[in-house]
């Protein structure tokens, strides 16, 4: 080989060498200055791999929403009352203008809203530019809904969506008194409506905001539409206006004219029984019952008795519940404090809140939010200010009422943070799922991050949002641990997302349990339980009736029931006996035996004379059949036991009866 072509290929070689070098060199540092940079070969391929990801918009404003851009403005203090026969315009329902109210309070000129749907349109004139409240004056009819719906435009728009689902409630009573059955226990009334005139403002069914709704109106005239398609009501009026500023409890006792003060009111204590509630806002706000503590009042170890109100249904926004406070229990004019017997079992750490109005007000700030506290035993709760019993004015000549209202408190602030949160993170999970799939391969570098460029900078946001939306939680609660874990849980998250985001779909997954589970903790700890026993009056000199156990009178009460666990027979619902007795079995609960029990006792035994027994039995059909031990109805019974029993040729063809053809038609087809 020649040596001059050798030596100009070795320095060839060479240079070729320091060139690759000096390009390696300059890859790896530019690597060590970005980590996670890609080139702009790799961009191009992946716009072309991928769809664009548009952001999602929505165009309704949530109240939230609303109330942080106007909640600011002037609230005036002029009203604007609009009479409901006065409307504009009417369209698709059955509308007209008369009477209604029950005989003792009928009342004329009103709108009646007769059919479900429909919508009335009003022209209004509001004097000066703010935001106002809505209050409506209406009469619920008898229907077959358990609220009343409502959706209002405002120049033909919807200001935000809670305005397309406002609710009113119906009023609901016992049919009749508690009575007791044959065998002793106590029969819990069914609820059913009335019809009585009613005040309500607008409030937040979302559970997020104690104070009521509000829109914000331009001075001039503007054209307002109600519509609904769950209606039935007499309106005799609505106002938009701005509630009055509570008084203090300070300023509530200056305001009251009275020669009696807190000292001087003759002494007394009365009580008003929980399940002697006479006006419900739900259905489901039935008596119920605790008995397993001598404590409950009235208590038997025994018997079925019907003793408290609440108990896990008492727990959502605006439900509402009014006991009469009559004048012979006041007995003398004068100040009383408010003690409520009550349990909150449910929101760990936290409180359940209650609004409470004497007549129809919240007669001072300290009566806005009353609050129960988490404990497993009952206890006595007393609105207090500055460390001391509220007390309320009772004149003895008429009767009172005392309404205590559901309301989200402090809390609702933290759970609407939340929901911009949650609504966020479904977001930019749904547009790293659109790139990796529902299942990332963990050897594919997807370079989300990338493709998202503000995904990094969000998760910071979000999970900085998280840690204080947590810290206030904690600050309401007094106390740090699982109260809310799932929010710690998902910030630990998002933190190793931005530490290290070609990592972030393997998280995945982790991002979704952990969206699964504050949304659970939210819709959990939106509720406010509460069960009530009873609730005491009592003068100053008095106290309330002591919620600590008698270690002798428990046990008593728990050897009394355990010894009647052996007599007692608590399957069996009726006395009727005999050979002609037919033998029904229930599969569902007490409360759904005792309406079999009832509708048996009321309408079929009247009727054709054929005596019925009732019994609560849980399963163990087949096997009494088999036995030949079976009822003669069974009843509520799952679809698999015609199957069950025919596979034991213990089915009949009953088109084999003579009067086959005339059975069939008592029912429908």
């Amino acid at each position: 080989m020649d040596i001059r072509k050798f030596s100009r290929a070795v320095a060839a070689g060479a240079l070729s060498f320091m060139v690759a070098a000096s390009s390696s060199y300059g890859a790896i540092a530019a690597f060590a200055d970005d980590e996670y940079a890609v080139s702009q070969a790799t961009l191009d391929a992946m716009a072309e791999d991928y769809y664009t990801i548009e952001p999602i918009d929505s165009e309704m404003l949530s109240f939230s929403d609303y109330y942080d851009i106007y909640s600011g403005e002037n609230r005036p203090d002029t009203e604007t009352v609009v009479s409901a026969s006065s409307y504009s315009s009417a369209s698709g329902g059955d509308f007209s203008v008369g009477s209604y109210g029950p005989e003792d309070d009928n009342r004329d000129d009103v709108l009646l809203w007769e059919s479900t749907d429909g919508s009335v349109t009003y022209d209004i004139n509001i004097e000066e530019t703010g935001i106002y409240c809505v209050n409506m004056t209406y009469c619920p009819m008898i229907s077959n809904s358990s609220d009343i719906e409502l959706s209002m435009t405002i120049d033909g728009e919807l200001p935000y969506d809670t305005a397309s689902r406002i609710t009113l409630s119906r009023v609901w009573v016992n049919e009749q008194e508690i009575y007791t059955d044959s065998r002793g226990n106590q029969v819990r009334p069914s609820q059913i409506q009335k019809e009585m005139w009613r005040s309500s403002d607008f409030g937040d069914t979302d559970g997020l905001f104690s104070e009521p709704l509000f829109f914000m109106l331009e001075k001039g005239r503007h054209e307002v539409t109600l519509s609904s398609e769950r209606a039935q009501l007499a309106i005799e009026s609505f106002k938009f206006y701005n509630p009055e500023e509570l008084p203090t409890y300070s300023e509530y006792t200056a305001s009251v004219s009275s020669s009696v003060t807190k000292d001087s009111t003759p002494s007394n204590l009365f009580r008003i029984e929980g399940e002697d509630a006479v006006y419900k806002s739900d259905s489901t706000l039935y008596p119920t019952y605790d008995n397993t503590n001598y404590l409950v009042s009235p208590s038997d170890p025994r018997k079925v008795v019907y003793n408290t109100l609440g108990s896990g249904n008492w727990q959502k926004a605006l439900q509402s519940v009014t006991w009469n406070i009559s004048r012979e229990d006041i007995k003398n004019s004068g100040w009383y404090k408010i003690g409520i017997k009550s349990r909150q079992s449910q929101m760990r750490g936290f409180y359940s809140n209650r609004r409470i109005y004497i007549d129809g007000k919240v007669l001072c700030d300290e009566l806005d939010q009353v609050k129960f506290y988490y404990d497993t035993d009952w206890s006595v709760v007393s609105p207090k200010a500055d460390g001391d019993y509220v007390y309320v004015y009772l004149d003895a000549d008429t009767d009172h009422t005392l309404t205590m209202e559901c309301v989200p408190g402090e809390i609702g602030d933290s759970l609407r943070k939340l929901d911009d949160v949650v609504a966020d993170l479904n977001t930019y999970y749904r547009k790293v799922l659109m790139i990796t799939g529902p299942s990332p391969d963990q050897y594919t570098d997807y370079y989300v991050h990338e493709k998202i460029p503000e995904l990094v900078s969000e998760f910071e946001r979000i999970s900085g949002e998280l840690k204080q939306i947590q810290s206030d939680i904690e600050d309401l609660s007094g106390s740090s641990g699982s109260e809310a874990s799932a929010l710690e849980n998902m910030t630990v998250i998002l933190d190793k997302c931005t530490a290290k985001p070609l990592k972030i779909p393997s998280y995945l997954s982790q991002i979704k349990d952990n969206i699964t589970s504050i949304s659970s903790w939210m819709r959990d700890y939106r509720d406010q339980p509460l069960e009530v026993d009873y609730i005491e009056f009592a003068s100053a000199d008095k106290s309330f009736t002591s919620c600590d156990k008698k270690l002798g009178k428990s046990l008593s009460f728990s050897w009394n029931a355990f010894i009647g666990s052996f007599f007692e027979d608590y399957t069996t619902l009726s006395d009727v006996t005999g050979e002609d007795v037919i033998d029904v079995w229930v599969s569902l609960g007490r409360d759904q035996a005792q309406v079999v029990k009832e509708m048996a006792e009321n309408q079929f035994m009247q009727e054709t004379g054929i005596p019925i027994s009732v019994n609560l039995v849980v399963g163990g059909v087949v096997e009494a059949t088999l036995a030949g031990k079976g009822p003669d109805v069974a009843l509520f019974l799952g679809g698999e036991f015609p199957v069950n029993l025919a596979a034991r040729d213990l089915l009949v063809d009953v088109s084999e009866f003579d009067d086959y053809q005339e059975v069939t038609t008592r029912f429908q087809e």
